[in-house]
């Protein structure tokens, strides 16, 4: 090892994947969304599935505000691990 160095690439790979974690949860609360839940079936599943959705649509707001923080402070850190990267090298090189 040739000592610590930050992996911005997996670092925007999480970005990715938290970003698109967002977006799957989104179009399931969507899709139950546009399936009813008026449709469903009986009244009590109905309104279990209006419960449901009402609940989770809440809760994926929440996450989804989390998440986001998350991926800001995640591509905050991959800007200033880069920007430490080319300082040092810069240094380097004037050094050497």
């Amino acid at each position: 090892m040739d000592g610590y160095r930050a992996d911005t690439i997996a670092l925007n790979l999480l970005v990715d994947r938290l970003t698109s974690c967002t977006e799957s949860m989104d179009k399931a609360l969507n899709a139950l969304e546009d399936a009813g839940p008026k449709s469903l079936g009986t009244k009590g599943l109905d309104d279990a599935c209006d419960d449901f959705h009402d609940e989770w649509q809440y809760g994926l707001k929440i996450i989804r505000e989390d998440i986001a923080k998350v991926v800001d402070a995640l591509r905050q850190n991959v800007v200033n691990y880069d920007g430490i990267e080319e300082q040092i090298s810069g240094r380097l090189r004037l050094s050497a």
